[in-house]
Order: structure tokens, then C-alpha cells, then sequence
């Protein structure tokens, strides 16, 4: 185990040193380059390049520049972008009002000229700040503007983050089958276009709801998938201190606290260093509670305060619902019934804050508007699917018709040319026939002439003979004049 965290730790060092370079080399080419677009571009990596680094103050200092510069020349990428990732730094800080204010900047900026990708992303990130917000309503009708988006531009990432999220709410309002269904959802389409981010995220997502629905062994293996993905890459330290908080959640459940701590203490070091208030809120109360059940009240005492003191930052009621059940349960041991009395008074007057009527009413219609929006999409697709089906029975039926009438061209052709074999062939036999007929009659005709001419001998040798006959004595003649002498 020890062997492959120090491995962990050479590759984000050796990461470390690689970004450390670029950051240099980004800052000589900023002062060689000349283009204005050129120049802003820089900018912009050299501030991602600080982001990654989680030096926030650099990397705001360098989107302001690189936004004053686009706003100058009229660039609205640039505007889109810094705008965009100065919404990110802001809402990772849990300064959500300056979060809201950059986001909807670019979502102005992105509008206007068309940028669907980013679009989405806006949609997207003014959600997840509503959610943290707790204002579950607004959330989900952002989350419902992306996945509509997503669907119409075939938009995959926009689809996952979408799914990702709607299973988020679904999992708040304890609906654990229908969350995890979305984010099955969201996983299968993660894997199959190779989105890092939203694999890492699905696993977890998933992975809560094992964990919620007492299916460890199942929730274990989705962080640890999650886990594997993040490990090596510093952009992601935070899902991967998150994923060590869940482990230590199902550890403590399972009541072997001392792997839960271990896993926790590992999840509040890299968040101090990432800088995530709100998600170092939750660790710090959990952490608290930890503690509590161990018996020690004083640091249990210490952890829940650092993360009463960060709520009132952040303004997140959620987690304060939490921290005063912490500070209640904490008195409690302590035998300070009063102050458990009015911590317990603090979280349930919160919590009805928090899901009341109202909120309830919200998270019921957002049950609804989804079911009516999902039916929708369905009929939709149902729809598309028949017209498809009749384009292809249409297509197939033209196809045949086709295939007919070309059937029925290639008989006429062949008929045609057979036709024109025969009556040639018949003009042959025709010619030949006349070339008989007229040498048929030309034999005739010399057979005649000979036949006349054998006749026309004949009547002169039977002439002649008569003649003959005439002047010669006869037979009886001679006989008897020789018979005299």
C-alpha cells in the first residue's frame, strides 16, 4: 500500500515539475508574441496551467488579463472562456454569488454567438452552483435546458453531465433507483466515448448510491474504479479526495474506524490543498463526527467548528443541517444538555428551512416536470422511430418499384434486341430464298431451252429418217430382189 502512494506521489511530482515548465515557457512566448488572439490564447493556457496547480490568485490575476484584452477587440471566445473558468476558480472556492455572476457572463457571451459546446457547460456549472445552493428547483431546470441541448446537438458530454447531475437530485430526494439508473446511464455513455471526466464522476455518483443503499462491496469497487482514473492527475486530486471521504464512510459504517480515519485524514489533505470549501465542509464534519464516536469530544469539538466556521463562508445551509447535529451529539456526550437542547433546535429549525413545504412542493415538481419531460422524449423518439420505419418502408417499396420497372426495361431491351436478331435473321432466310427462287427459275428456264432443243433435234433426226426412208427401197424389197437373182 505504502509503495503505491509513494508512486502516486513521484507522478504528481514529476507532473508538478512538467507544469512548472510549461508555465515558463508560456510566459517567454507572451512576450514574443504579437497577435492580439495570439497573445490571449497564451494567456488563457498559462492561467489553466496555474489552475491546475491550484494557484488560484495567478490564474484570476491572468484571466482578468486575457478578458480585458478580448473584451477590447471584440473576441467573444476569449470573453466565453475566461469568463467560464473564472466561474469554475470561484465556485471550487465556494464563493458561489462571483461563480453565478462569471457563468452567467459567458452563458451571455456564448449565446450570442451560437457556441453550443459552450452553452452546455454553462448550463451545466449554474446548476451544480443552484444545487450547492440548495435551490433544487432552478438547479434542475438548468440541468433539464443541457440535457435538451445535448440531445438536440448529439452533444455526449452534455448528455453525461446532465445525467450525472438529474441523478444527483434524484439521490437527494432519496429516490436511490431512479439515481442510479441515471447514472448507469451516464457511466455507459462515459465509457463508451472515453470521457475521463465523466467515467470518474459516474463511478462515484454510482458508487454513493450503493453506499446509501447499504451495498458495500458494490460501492467499494465503483470508488475504486473512480479512484484508479484520478490517481497521477492532479486536475482530479478532487474527486479523488472525495472518493477517499466515501471509502471512509462505508469503513465507519462497518464500524472499523480506524481505516475510516485513515481514509478521511487522506481526504482533508488533498481538499486543504485543492480548496474546495464546500466539500472541505463535509469532510471536516465528518471527521467531527468520527471523533465523537471515538470519544474524542475535544477534536471532535475542534472539526465540527473549522466546518461551522467554513458553512458560514460558503453559505450553504445544507451542511449546516449536519454540523449542528454534530455540535448536538458532541454536547450531548459532553453532558452540555443545553447547548446539545439549542443545537438540536438550530438543525431542525434548517432542516424544515431547508425541505420544507415548499421545497418538498419543488422536489415533487421536479419529479413530475422530469416524468412529463422524460415521456416526452420518449414519445419523441417513439415517434422518430415510425417515421424512420416508414422512410424505410418507403425507400424499400421505391427500391422495388425500381427494381421492377428495371426488370421490366431490360425485358424490353432484350426482347427488342431478340427482335432484331429474328428479323434480320428472317431478312436473310428471305434474301436467300429469292437468290433460290430466281436460280430455280434460271434452271428452268435453260432446262427448257435444252428440252426445246433436244425436241427441235429429235424432229430433224426423225425428219431425216423419214426421208430416208422414203428414198431407200425397203426391206421386203431388197429381200425379194435378191431372192429373184
Amino acid at each position: 500500500m505504502r509503495v503505491r502512494y509513494v508512486v502516486i506521489l513521484i507522478i504528481q511530482f514529476g507532473s508538478y515539475l512538467s507544469q512548472n515548465r510549461t508555465i515558463d515557457s508560456l510566459k517567454i512566448n507572451l512576450k514574443i508574441v504579437n497577435s492580439d488572439t495570439n497573445k490571449i490564447k497564451t494567456q488563457i493556457r498559462l492561467a489553466v496551467e496555474y489552475t491546475k496547480l491550484n494557484m488560484r490568485t495567478q490564474a484570476l490575476e491572468v484571466f482578468n488579463q486575457a478578458l480585458t484584452y478580448s473584451e477590447n477587440i471584440k473576441y467573444n471566445k476569449g470573453i466565453i472562456v475566461c469568463n467560464g473558468n473564472m466561474g469554475k476558480i470561484y465556485s471550487a472556492s465556494s464563493n458561489y454569488p462571483k461563480a453565478l455572476e462569471r457563468y452567467q457572463r459567458s452563458l451571455k457571451a456564448a449565446l450570442e454567438s451560437n457556441n453550443t459546446k459552450a452553452i452546455a457547460s454553462c448550463y451545466t456549472n449554474i446548476g451544480i452552483v443552484y444545487k450547492n445552493l440548495s435551490d433544487f428547483k432552478t438547479a434542475f431546470i438548468y440541468y433539464q435546458k443541457n440535457l435538451k441541448l445535448g440531445e438536440t446537438t448529439e452533444d455526449t458530454a452534455a448528455i453525461i453531465a446532465s445525467a450525472v447531475n438529474i441523478g444527483n437530485l434524484f439521490e437527494i430526494q432519496k429516490r436511490y433507483e431512479q439515481a442510479l439508473e441515471y447514472f448507469k446511464k451516464s457511466l455507459e455513455l462515459a465509457l463508451k466515448t472515453n470521457d475521463i471526466s465523466g467515467t470518474i464522476g459516474s463511478y462515484a455518483s454510482a458508487g454513493q448510491v450503493y453506499y446509501r443503499l447499504q451495498k458495500y462491496d458494490m460501492a467499494l469497487n465503483y470508488f475504486n474504479s473512480s479512484i484508479k482514473l484520478c490517481e497521477g492527475t492532479p486536475e482530479y486530486n478532487n474527486y479523488l479526495s472525495i472518493n477517499y471521504a466515501n471509502i471512509g464512510n462505508i469503513y465507519k459504517d462497518k464500524k472499523e474506524y480506524a481505516t475510516a480515519l485513515s481514509y478521511y485524514l487522506k481526504s482533508e489533505k488533498m481538499m486543504e490543498a485543492f480548496g474546495d470549501k464546500n466539500t472541505l465542509t463535509k469532510i471536516y464534519t465528518t471527521i467531527g463526527e468520527l471523533y465523537t464516536i471515538l470519544n474524542e469530544f475535544k477534536l471532535s469539538s475542534n472539526y465540527l467548528m473549522k466546518a461551522y466556521s467554513l458553512c458560514i463562508q460558503t453559505n450553504t445551509p445544507e451542511n449546516l443541517i449536519t454540523i449542528n447535529s454534530g455540535l448536538a451529539e458532541n454536547a450531548f456526550f459532553n453532558q452540555k444538555y443545553k447547548d446539545a437542547y439549542l443545537y438540536q433546535k438550530r438543525y431542525k429549525e434548517i432542516n424544515d428551512s431547508i425541505f420544507n413545504i415548499d421545497n418538498s412542493k419543488q422536489l415533487g415538481d421536479i419529479k413530475t416536470n422530469f416524468e412529463v419531460e422524460k415521456k416526452e422524449i420518449e414519445l419523441k423518439a417513439i415517434a422518430k422511430a415510425e417515421k424512420e420505419k416508414l422512410e424505410i418502408k418507403s425507400t424499400e417499396e421505391k427500391k422495388k418499384q425500381n427494381l421492377i420497372i428495371y426488370c421490366i426495361l431490360g425485358a424490353f431491351v432484350l426482347v427488342s434486341l431478340f427482335s432484331v436478331f429474328i428479323y434480320r435473321g428472317l431478312q436473310k432466310i428471305k434474301k436467300a430464298n429469292r437468290i433460290i427462287t430466281i436460280q430455280k427459275q434460271q434452271v428452268e428456264k435453260q432446262r427448257d431451252l435444252i428440252e426445246e432443243k433436244q425436241k427441235e433435234i429429235l424432229d430433224s433426226i426423225h425428219y431425216a429418217k423419214r426421208i430416208q426412208q422414203s428414198l431407200l427401197p425397203t426391206h421386203k424389197y431388197i429381200e425379194r430382189e435378191l431372192n429373184k437373182a
